[in-house]
Protein backbone atom coordinates (compact mmCIF):
# COMPACT_ATOMS: atom_id res chain seq x y z
CA UNK A 1 0.00 0.00 0.00
CA UNK A 2 1.36 3.44 -1.12
CA UNK A 3 0.69 6.34 1.19
CA UNK A 4 1.36 10.30 0.14
CA UNK A 5 4.77 9.75 1.92
CA UNK A 6 5.60 7.53 -1.00
CA UNK A 7 4.38 10.11 -3.55
CA UNK A 8 4.69 13.67 -4.54
CA UNK A 9 4.79 15.43 -0.94
CA UNK A 10 7.96 13.01 0.33
CA UNK A 11 10.87 14.61 2.11
CA UNK A 12 14.23 13.62 1.89
CA UNK A 13 15.07 10.88 4.33
CA UNK A 14 17.63 12.83 6.17
CA UNK A 15 15.81 15.83 6.78
CA UNK A 16 13.43 16.55 9.94
CA UNK A 17 11.80 19.44 10.19
CA UNK A 18 12.58 21.36 13.60
CA UNK A 19 9.44 22.43 14.41
CA UNK A 20 7.99 19.31 13.79
CA UNK A 21 11.02 17.62 15.81
CA UNK A 22 10.64 20.21 18.54
CA UNK A 23 7.41 19.12 19.08
CA UNK A 24 7.85 15.53 18.88
CA UNK A 25 10.70 15.73 21.72
CA UNK A 26 7.66 17.56 23.94
CA UNK A 27 5.33 14.68 23.26
CA UNK A 28 8.13 12.23 24.21
CA UNK A 29 9.79 14.00 26.85
CA UNK A 30 6.84 13.07 29.34
CA UNK A 31 7.87 9.74 29.56
CA UNK A 32 10.80 7.31 30.63
CA UNK A 33 13.57 5.87 28.49
CA UNK A 34 13.03 2.03 27.04
CA UNK A 35 12.61 -0.06 24.63
CA UNK A 36 10.85 2.35 21.89
CA UNK A 37 7.94 1.59 19.04
CA UNK A 38 6.49 3.83 16.44
CA UNK A 39 3.30 2.84 14.82
CA UNK A 40 2.82 4.71 11.22
CA UNK A 41 6.63 6.51 11.66
CA UNK A 42 6.25 7.95 7.71
CA UNK A 43 9.81 9.80 6.86
CA UNK A 44 11.54 8.44 10.59
CA UNK A 45 11.05 11.49 12.23
CA UNK A 46 9.81 10.10 15.33
CA UNK A 47 12.72 7.14 14.75
CA UNK A 48 15.48 9.80 14.63
CA UNK A 49 14.33 12.46 17.89
CA UNK A 50 13.79 8.64 20.09
CA UNK A 51 17.36 7.85 19.25
CA UNK A 52 18.41 11.19 20.26
CA UNK A 53 16.76 11.31 23.64
CA UNK A 54 18.62 8.32 24.54
CA UNK A 55 15.75 5.43 24.16
CA UNK A 56 16.95 1.86 23.69
CA UNK A 57 15.94 -0.51 21.31
CA UNK A 58 13.88 1.74 18.52
CA UNK A 59 11.35 -0.04 16.41
CA UNK A 60 8.57 0.88 14.05
CA UNK A 61 5.65 -0.25 11.53
CA UNK A 62 4.22 1.38 8.46
CA UNK A 63 2.16 -0.09 5.62
CA UNK A 64 3.93 1.59 2.79
CA UNK A 65 6.60 -0.61 1.94
CA UNK A 66 8.18 1.53 -0.10
CA UNK A 67 8.79 4.09 2.90
CA UNK A 68 10.09 0.78 4.87
CA UNK A 69 12.86 0.11 2.37
CA UNK A 70 13.93 3.03 2.70
CA UNK A 71 13.93 3.75 6.58
CA UNK A 72 15.17 -0.03 7.30
CA UNK A 73 18.33 1.00 6.40
CA UNK A 74 18.63 3.02 9.40
CA UNK A 75 16.70 1.74 12.15
CA UNK A 76 14.52 -1.92 12.63
CA UNK A 77 11.69 -1.08 11.21
CA UNK A 78 9.05 -3.36 9.75
CA UNK A 79 5.91 -3.81 7.29
CA UNK A 80 2.64 -3.77 9.04
CA UNK A 81 -0.28 -5.45 7.29
CA UNK A 82 -2.98 -3.88 9.46
CA UNK A 83 -3.50 -6.64 11.76
CA UNK A 84 -1.24 -8.07 14.64
CA UNK A 85 1.87 -6.25 15.61
CA UNK A 86 5.03 -9.30 14.82
CA UNK A 87 6.22 -8.74 18.19
CA UNK A 88 5.69 -10.78 21.14
CA UNK A 89 3.54 -9.40 24.48
CA UNK A 90 5.90 -7.25 26.36
CA UNK A 91 8.29 -5.88 24.32
CA UNK A 92 8.43 -2.23 24.36
CA UNK A 93 8.39 0.51 27.19
CA UNK A 94 7.19 3.07 24.90
CA UNK A 95 4.83 3.06 21.82
CA UNK A 96 3.49 5.96 19.75
CA UNK A 97 1.20 6.97 17.69
CA UNK A 98 1.66 10.54 15.96
CA UNK A 99 -0.11 11.72 13.72
CA UNK A 100 -2.05 8.18 12.69
CA UNK A 101 -5.67 7.93 14.55
CA UNK A 102 -6.86 10.26 11.94
CA UNK A 103 -6.30 7.72 9.11
CA UNK A 104 -8.36 5.15 11.38
CA UNK A 105 -12.01 4.03 11.53
CA UNK A 106 -11.61 2.24 14.37
CA UNK A 107 -8.66 2.47 16.07
CA UNK A 108 -9.79 -0.62 18.76
CA UNK A 109 -7.54 -3.10 17.15
CA UNK A 110 -4.43 -1.43 17.02
CA UNK A 111 -4.70 0.02 20.49
CA UNK A 112 -5.58 -3.44 21.90
CA UNK A 113 -2.60 -4.17 19.96
CA UNK A 114 -0.34 -1.76 21.28
CA UNK A 115 -1.47 -2.83 24.77
CA UNK A 116 -0.09 -5.84 24.34
CA UNK A 117 3.25 -5.11 22.93
CA UNK A 118 3.74 -2.94 26.02
CA UNK A 119 5.48 -4.13 29.45
CA UNK A 120 3.90 -3.51 32.40
CA UNK A 121 4.21 0.28 33.40
CA UNK A 122 4.83 1.19 29.62
CA UNK A 123 3.53 4.21 28.33
CA UNK A 124 1.02 4.83 25.33
CA UNK A 125 0.97 8.13 23.18
CA UNK A 126 -1.09 9.23 20.79
CA UNK A 127 -1.29 12.48 18.87
CA UNK A 128 -3.69 14.00 16.16
CA UNK A 129 -4.79 17.22 15.43
CA UNK A 130 -7.14 18.97 17.70
CA UNK A 131 -10.45 18.22 15.56
CA UNK A 132 -12.32 22.00 16.80
CA UNK A 133 -10.03 23.18 14.19
CA UNK A 134 -10.19 20.47 11.44
CA UNK A 135 -12.85 22.75 9.73
CA UNK A 136 -10.87 26.10 10.12
CA UNK A 137 -10.20 27.86 6.87
CA UNK A 138 -6.24 27.72 7.75
CA UNK A 139 -6.90 23.71 8.48
CA UNK A 140 -5.81 21.31 5.56
CA UNK A 141 -7.40 18.44 7.74
CA UNK A 142 -9.47 17.22 4.64
CA UNK A 143 -6.93 17.80 2.17
CA UNK A 144 -5.20 14.35 3.29
CA UNK A 145 -7.59 12.00 1.04
CA UNK A 146 -6.41 9.23 4.04
CA UNK A 147 -7.67 11.42 6.75
CA UNK A 148 -11.05 9.47 7.78
CA UNK A 149 -12.25 11.57 10.96
CA UNK A 150 -10.88 13.77 13.57
CA UNK A 151 -10.37 12.25 16.95
CA UNK A 152 -11.64 14.52 19.68
CA UNK A 153 -9.39 13.88 23.43
CA UNK A 154 -11.72 12.97 25.25
CA UNK A 155 -12.54 9.86 22.57
CA UNK A 156 -8.87 8.97 22.64
CA UNK A 157 -9.31 8.87 26.45
CA UNK A 158 -12.40 6.81 26.27
CA UNK A 159 -10.69 4.46 24.13
CA UNK A 160 -7.53 3.66 26.21
CA UNK A 161 -9.63 3.49 29.54
CA UNK A 162 -11.65 0.93 27.47
CA UNK A 163 -8.59 -0.55 26.44
CA UNK A 164 -6.61 -1.21 30.10
CA UNK A 165 -4.96 2.05 29.74
CA UNK A 166 -5.10 4.51 33.31
CA UNK A 167 -4.88 8.31 31.99
CA UNK A 168 -1.20 9.61 32.55
CA UNK A 169 -1.93 12.30 31.20
CA UNK A 170 -3.59 14.26 28.87
CA UNK A 171 -3.54 17.75 26.68
CA UNK A 172 -3.83 20.25 24.07
CA UNK A 173 -0.94 22.35 23.19
CA UNK A 174 -0.51 24.77 20.17
CA UNK A 175 2.13 23.00 17.69
CA UNK A 176 2.12 25.30 14.68
CA UNK A 177 1.61 28.93 14.06
CA UNK A 178 2.26 28.55 10.20
CA UNK A 179 2.60 32.19 8.70
CA UNK A 180 5.35 32.87 11.74
CA UNK A 181 6.69 29.44 11.26
CA UNK A 182 7.20 29.92 7.62
CA UNK A 183 9.12 33.14 8.27
CA UNK A 184 11.09 32.34 10.87
CA UNK A 185 12.25 28.66 9.12
CA UNK A 186 13.15 31.15 6.34
CA UNK A 187 15.23 33.10 8.26
CA UNK A 188 16.10 30.29 10.63
CA UNK A 189 15.20 31.51 13.64
CA UNK A 190 14.47 28.95 15.03
CA UNK A 191 15.13 29.69 19.25
CA UNK A 192 12.94 33.01 18.54
CA UNK A 193 10.20 31.09 17.19
CA UNK A 194 9.85 28.66 20.09
CA UNK A 195 9.94 31.94 22.79
CA UNK A 196 6.64 32.57 20.10
CA UNK A 197 5.37 29.11 20.45
CA UNK A 198 5.51 29.77 24.16
CA UNK A 199 3.58 32.90 24.31
CA UNK A 200 0.95 31.68 21.57
CA UNK A 201 0.23 28.17 23.86
CA UNK A 202 -0.36 31.22 26.65
CA UNK A 203 -2.92 33.01 24.56
CA UNK A 204 -4.14 29.59 22.65
CA UNK A 205 -3.55 30.83 19.55
CA UNK A 206 -2.16 28.52 16.53
CA UNK A 207 -2.74 25.14 14.71
CA UNK A 208 -3.40 22.77 18.09
CA UNK A 209 -2.86 19.53 19.05
CA UNK A 210 -3.97 16.62 21.08
CA UNK A 211 -1.96 14.61 23.24
CA UNK A 212 -3.08 11.69 25.70
CA UNK A 213 -0.63 9.53 27.21
CA UNK A 214 -1.89 6.40 28.72
CA UNK A 215 -0.09 3.86 31.38
CA UNK A 216 -0.19 0.47 31.32
CA UNK A 217 -0.83 -0.35 35.12
CA UNK A 218 -3.72 -3.31 35.32
CA UNK A 219 -2.16 -6.70 35.11
CA UNK A 220 -5.47 -7.37 33.22
CA UNK A 221 -6.79 -8.34 29.54
CA UNK A 222 -7.67 -5.46 27.59
CA UNK A 223 -11.21 -5.70 26.82
CA UNK A 224 -10.92 -6.04 22.57
CA UNK A 225 -8.21 -8.91 23.19
CA UNK A 226 -11.03 -10.33 25.53
CA UNK A 227 -13.50 -10.48 22.40
CA UNK A 228 -11.23 -11.50 20.18
CA UNK A 229 -10.00 -14.75 22.45
CA UNK A 230 -6.40 -13.55 21.75
CA UNK A 231 -5.58 -13.64 26.05
CA UNK A 232 -1.86 -14.51 26.50
CA UNK A 233 -1.36 -14.75 22.75
CA UNK A 234 2.50 -14.31 21.47
CA UNK A 235 2.85 -12.32 18.34
CA UNK A 236 5.37 -12.91 15.48
CA UNK A 237 9.18 -13.08 16.13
Amino acid sequence: MKTHYSEVNIKPIERIDKVMRHNIFQYLNDTKRGDFLDIGFGWGNQLRVAKEMGFTKISGLEIDKNVVDIVKKEFDVKWYDGKKFPYKDGSFDVVLMYMVIEHLKDPSEIIAEMYRVLRYDGEIIIVTQDPSQCNAIFSNFWEDQTHVRPYPRIAIENLLRIEGFKIKKSYIKVAHVPIVQRIMTMLGFYKVYYGIMWLCNLLKVGTKEVCVIGKKEMKQDSALTKRLGKAGGKGAE
